[in-house]
Order: structure tokens, then sequence, then C-alpha cells
């Protein structure tokens, strides 16, 4: 569940962990930033806008792409 403070991202993420995911962060970190500890930087906020992007057209990111495209 996403707490009050942020409900809309309750739209596009189940849980904690998967904002987290998102976001590249610890789930510490993300309950911290729910409580009201902490903010989100600007990556990390980039990053989450890039998940919702990516979960409104449906695209699923399913390996590592740095392992892929390694050179």
């Amino acid at each position: 569940m996403i707490a009050p403070t942020y409900p809309a991202l309750g739209r596009y993420f189940r849980s904690q962990k998967e904002l987290a995911e998102a976001a590249c962060m610890s789930e510490r970190k993300i309950r911290d930033i729910i409580k009201g500890r902490a903010e989100f930087t600007k990556a990390e906020r980039m990053a989450i806008a890039r998940a919702i992007k990516l979960k409104e057209l449906r695209i699923e990111i399913k390996d590592d792409l740095d392992e892929r495209f390694k050179i």
C-alpha cells in the first residue's frame, strides 16, 4: 500500500517494494519518504516517471538491459 502522502502512486504501483524497484532505491528509503522524513531526489522522480510511462504504454522489461547490451 502506498501512503496518503503520494496517493497517485498507488494507481501505478501495488506495493512499496514495487515503487522502490522502479525508483532504484531501498524499501527503507521509500518508507522514510512516505513518512515525511526524506524526499525523492530528482533522479528518483525521473525513474518513477519513466516507470509510470512504461506501465501506461504496457511495455514490460523482462531482463537486465545492462547485461544484454554489455560491450
